[in-house]
């Protein structure tokens, strides 16, 4: 290696985005923030499509490579995620020519002759336990790993302050430790998201340019992968299984909002508000999610009920039995 290609490296191990470009790897503005972010606890919550693998793989071989003897513990949903990430991680490393040497390469770990270890894992209680000290903590879809699972990687990062934890997911309902944590200033937060609403009209969705602003302390980015208006209604109409989506899914897979799940019929205000003040609180049918029981209110019947009614209101709008 001449002086000028050293010279390089020390480079590329300053700058994971430099060494990016250096592997013909292009990027987005927003993973190139991502990666240049020296907070040690970072929260992606990011659309489907996004670009959020490159984040988990670039993240986790530039550590291999350039902090020796490092371990990089991945933790995804499901063994099949796990293995996708894992393919991931070898596209990137490939390309490198001064790549260390893999001393042993399989579906879950990496070791590099430089001592530098990257696990991905499937996410369990078991799975996360027993590892001392790792130094990059990644949660793939974090939004679909239990809490149980965080709760079991504590205790490695309790006396490790250089630990860096980043969490990304698209959202699952407001529940969870990905959800808390997206709404905590104590993390470095990101969002990245269609530019567009899906607003429900009379007749059918619609998609409109958003006028979304983001949320205080978040960096708000618009996907580059979403702005064809085309395509989006290509999801919205046959998904990605030739069955559609709801308006429902849409916000939350590609518009990134915690919206409720799609069995819910009260929504989360509503279901709070009766705990803090009951005597005062009223449904309208526009409350009720996943049915447009707004639709079926009679003429002339008042849109909102009291509370202690709430049950015989359902009752005539054909509810009886849960909607």
């Amino acid at each position: 290696m001449t002086t000028a290609d050293a010279l390089m490296e020390i480079a590329y191990g300053l700058d994971p985005v430099a060494w990016l470009s250096h592997i013909k790897w292009d990027s987005f503005d927003w993973q190139r923030d991502v990666l240049h972010d020296s907070s040690t606890r970072i929260c992606i919550n990011g659309a489907r499509q996004a670009g959020k693998s490159t984040i988990i793989s670039a993240k986790a071989c530039h550590m291999a490579k350039y902090r020796p003897g490092s371990l990089t513990v991945i933790l995804a949903p499901t063994q099949r995620q796990s293995q996708e990430d894992m393919l991931k991680i070898r596209s990137f490393y490939g390309p490198d020519s001064t790549y260390p040497k893999r001393v042993k390469a399989n579906d879950m770990e990496l070791v590099l002759d430089n001592g530098s270890r990257v696990l991905v894992l499937t996410a369990t209680d078991e799975a996360a336990r027993g590892f001392s000290s790792p130094d990059l903590i990644i949660f793939d879809e974090a939004s679909r790993i239990p809490d149980i699972v965080f709760d079991a990687v504590r205790p490695m990062i309790t006396d490790n302050d250089r630990a860096v934890i980043v969490e990304i997911s698209t959202p699952n309902g407001r529940k969870g430790f990905f959800n808390s944590h997206f709404h905590s200033n104590l993390w470095s937060r990101y969002e990245v998201r269609t530019p567009w609403d899906i607003v429900t009209t009379a007749t059918m969705p619609t998609l409109v340019k958003t006028i979304y602003e983001g949320t205080e302390g978040v960096k708000l980015y618009f996907s580059p992968r979403h702005y064809s208006i085309k395509d989006q209604i290509e999801v919205i109409t046959n998904g990605e299984d030739g069955q559609g989506m709801s308006s429902r899914m849409y916000r939350q897979e590609y518009c990134c909002e915690f919206v409720e799940a799609e069995a819910q019929v009260f929504s989360n205000e509503l279901i709070a508000s009766l705990f803090s003040n009951p005597e005062n609180v009223s449904v309208k049918p526009f409350d009720l999610i996943g049915k447009d029981l707004a639709a079926k209110v009679p003429q002339g019947e008042t849109p909102a009920v009291s509370f202690p009614d709430v049950n015989d209101f359902l009752r005539r709008q054909g509810c009886a039995n849960g909607c």
